[in-house]
């Protein structure tokens, strides 16, 4: 019994007393607003809309995120119809950030959200590309 106690007390005196020292603290990171758009300008989105044109090539996907503790990341996750498409890492090296990605995009109901690297969907926003009238 003196052994199991010595063995547990040493066991005790090697775990680390600080989580952030394993590198298994999480983050606290909140996306404040989500938008879709044609484009950004000046770190600020532009042609907000839930419908776009299929003769459009490219959507933007613009959030504003503030994390606890920085730098932290987030991944912005693009689903075609149901499924993912593309997975975008982005940086948040600020406690206030606005970041954004982008996808050239053809007709069908896409939905863009906002991940945590641990797999929490913090926010999301769909929209729908409509198909190129027939000539």
């Amino acid at each position: 019994m003196l052994i199991g106690l010595s063995l547990g007390v040493a066991a005790w005196a090697q775990a680390p007393a600080d989580p952030m020292k394993t590198g298994s603290a999480v983050t606290t990171v909140k996306v404040e607003r989500m938008v879709a758009a044609t484009g950004v300008k000046d770190r600020e989105p532009v042609g907000e809309a839930a419908t776009f044109d299929a003769g459009l090539f490219r959507v933007y996907c613009w959030s504003l995120v503030r994390a606890e503790s920085v730098p932290a990341a987030i991944k912005h996750a693009w689903h075609l119809d149901g499924k993912k498409v593309s997975e975008i890492p982005l940086a948040i090296n600020y406690a206030r950030t606005r970041t954004w990605s982008s996808k050239a995009v053809r007709a069908g109901n896409w939905k863009v959200s906002a991940v945590t690297e641990a797999g929490e969907v913090l926010s999301s926003v769909s929209f729908t590309v409509t198909a190129a009238p027939a000539q």
